[in-house]
């Protein structure tokens, strides 16, 4: 049996016959009054006003079987802060407690290590005090009490899960301290083989915010380096179930509906993931297992940071691509072929120069078809990059002259489409978005073109030539 909904029934199950104890802060202490709520018979969690309850208003609880043996507040210096509460019951045999603390290792927590070893379950979690209260910039003091916590941890056999808290609102340089010490704070409890409970799902309705803690190239990732990333964000355990089912990167993640459903597979090869993600329940059924809501919102969490980076690289895209595309129309505009150009410089370089008559339009009808075509095909060969392809007048076009090209020029492509290229004052001309280059390499005119704004100006050249823009 697999199930998503954690209810007040399936908690009491677990936590039956079992000492479970929470240390931390204000934190820790909202997971265990959460905890206290479903262990009292209600399907939900608190709500604010309810983790903000006053306890030392007429010294009530929420719960009626909570004992809250001790508790000193000094608002000034949380060090000398002390809480501990018991909920436990008889009849339902289960037993939490909670104690509070604001740094990873102190003298309270060397002091209790001969009581911690009767709990089966111990769940820690401190790093905000201990990160801005004690002139640890760097987090390296940190990194050494937590080393020496989980060392005498081990020392008495107690493996704990280790809690990792989102950043907050309102620390920005904290923040990026707490992001930062991620990577080396998963190293340390890999090392002592202790297992970590993401909480970041609190934070997803921000998540625009927080997809920073993602590498800058992970939607190109694969196999280890995916694998790797999982682990640091997710959990070593999660990463661990998505290489099991061959999730090589990031789309493919995405595009799995449910990478939880394998787990309710009857199949022995998927006993030791199993044992990472669920909960097995005592019932003689060794299929009967509760995914641990850590893991499924740690999954939960994960798909939705990776979504978001996806919709951001997608807008980004956009972005750039509107850009090149207005960047190459103007670059269109800026580089439209003048093939009259083209005609001086080849009249330039010819041996024979024509002679000016005195008249712009003394040029015979043979001339005029030389130099189009000619200018024609130069224009497509750089532009339509067709190297050694050149058109052949009545086989992949006509060209049409009429009346010794007085009143203009017509064209014909392949698909039977004419174009007049009608002179204006001394030139003739043709937009280059016009023309293309059909399957069978033979020249296309788009119909569909008012050549309304087809004439260009003048510009200095032989006048007579007559000037062809495309």
């Amino acid at each position: 049996m697999i199930t998503s909904d954690v209810a007040s029934e399936e908690v009491r199950k677990i936590f039956k016959g079992k000492k479970v104890l929470i240390i931390g802060d204000s934190i820790c202490r909202g997971i265990y009054k959460d905890l206290c709520c479903l262990l009292s018979g209600k399907d939900r969690l608190l709500s604010i006003d309810e983790l903000r309850f006053n306890r030392r208003i007429n010294n009530k609880t929420l719960f009626d079987h909570e004992i809250i043996e001790c508790c000193t507040i000094d608002r000034t210096n949380s060090i000398n802060n002390v809480e501990k509460r018991k909920f436990s019951s008889a009849e339902y045999d289960y037993h939490l407690d909670y104690w509070f603390c604001s740094r990873v290792w102190n003298r309270s927590i060397r002091n209790s290590l001969s009581y911690i070893e009767q709990y089966n379950y111990i769940f820690m979690q401190s790093i905000i005090r201990d990160l801005s209260c004690y002139n640890d910039r760097y987090g390296k003091f940190y990194l050494e009490n937590l080393d020496v916590c989980l060392s005498n941890m081990k020392k008495i056999n107690k493996n704990i899960t280790w809690i990792i808290i989102p950043p907050s609102d309102s620390y920005n340089n904290l923040n990026k301290l707490i992001l930062q010490m991620h990577l080396p704070i998963l190293e340390i409890l890999k090392f002592y083989d202790c297992a970590s409970l993401y909480l970041y799902h609190l934070r997803v309705y921000e998540l625009t915010s927080f997809t920073s803690v993602l590498p800058d190239n992970v939607l190109s990732l694969v196999d280890d380096a995916f694998c790797k990333m999982v682990e640091v964000v997710a959990g070593p355990a999660e990463a661990q179930l998505l290489e099991f089912q061959g999730v090589r990167g990031v789309y493919s993640f995405l595009n799995t509906d449910d990478v939880f459903g394998i787990l309710a597979l009857k199949c022995s090869t998927l006993t030791n993931i199993k044992k990472l993600i669920c909960f097995e329940i005592d019932d003689g059924d060794v299929n009967t297992a509760i995914i641990k809501p850590g893991c499924r919102s740690n999954i939960r969490y994960l798909h939705q940071l990776l979504s978001q980076r996806h919709d951001e690289h997608m807008k980004q895209n956009k972005y750039k691509s509107s850009g090149n595309k207005q960047s190459q129309l103007t670059k269109n505009n800026d580089t439209s072929l003048n093939i009259s150009q083209d005609l001086s410089q080849a009249s330039s370089t010819s041996t024979t120069q024509q002679q000016s008559t005195g008249t712009s339009d003394v040029v015979n009808q043979m001339d005029h078809r030389d130099f189009i075509l000619n200018a024609l095909n130069e224009w497509c060969e750089k532009n339509l990059k067709l190297n050694n392809k050149t058109f052949i007048e009545n086989e992949d076009f006509k060209l049409l002259l009429t009346q010794g090209a007085s009143e203009g020029v017509c064209i014909i492509c392949s698909c039977q489409v004419k174009f007049h290229l009608t002179r204006v004052r001394q030139h003739f001309s043709l937009k280059k978005k016009m023309i293309n280059v059909n399957n069978d390499n033979r020249l296309n005119i788009n119909s569909d073109h008012d050549s309304s704004d087809d004439e260009i100006s003048d510009a200095a050249g032989s006048p007579q030539r007559k000037r062809l823009k495309t």
